[in-house]
């Protein structure tokens, strides 16, 4: 029964850790990004929010914190019921993997959430917008910064030192 409970947890843990939670940030590049050339332009900071980011539903943490709290449940659940006989053994895995599987699906949602920045920037030019991205970075209100318009469309706001 260790065995099994140790290779359950070893498993488990595996797996969740494999999966990884993307974040856009201006320091993180794709492969197909090297060597492409990227729009800036320049601008100042004028407010910072950090801000909650829910991640799609289709993220696989739910299904995975559900899945592991049912195993990790249902193999203690049936170490519980332990000489009481099968029937015990059973309905205590049973309880255990019901128990297990509901925790472990609130533990997997509260992983699909990030912390990230929202920060209002005005270029230049005299526009004013508001990017949300990773905290990799931290900003001052008035911070001359980068404007960063990669090929895909979205908008990234990075530290500068020059210009």
């Amino acid at each position: 029964m260790k065995n099994i409970l140790l290779s359950s947890v070893l498993g488990v843990s595996l797996a969740v850790s494999s999966c990884s939670m993307f974040q856009k940030n201006p320091t993180t590049y794709s492969e197909g990004q090297l060597g492409v050339a990227q729009e800036f332009r320049m601008g100042r900071v004028i407010q910072i929010r950090e801000v909650e980011v829910d991640r799609p539903s289709k993220d696989s943490n739910s299904t995975i914190g559900t899945a592991a709290g049912a195993i990790i449940g249902g193999v203690i659940g049936a170490a519980v019921g332990l000489g009481g006989g099968d029937t015990q053994d059973v309905l205590g895995g049973a309880a255990g993997a019901a128990v297990g599987g509901a925790v472990g699906n609130k533990v997997g949602s509260a992983t699909t959430k990030m912390l990230a920045l929202e920060l209002t920037v005005k270029g230049d030019a005299g526009d004013t917008f508001i990017v949300i991205q990773g905290r990799d970075q931290q900003f001052s209100p008035g911070e001359r910064v980068k404007i960063i318009e990669p090929m895909d469309g979205t908008t990234l706001i990075s530290k500068t030192n020059t210009f």
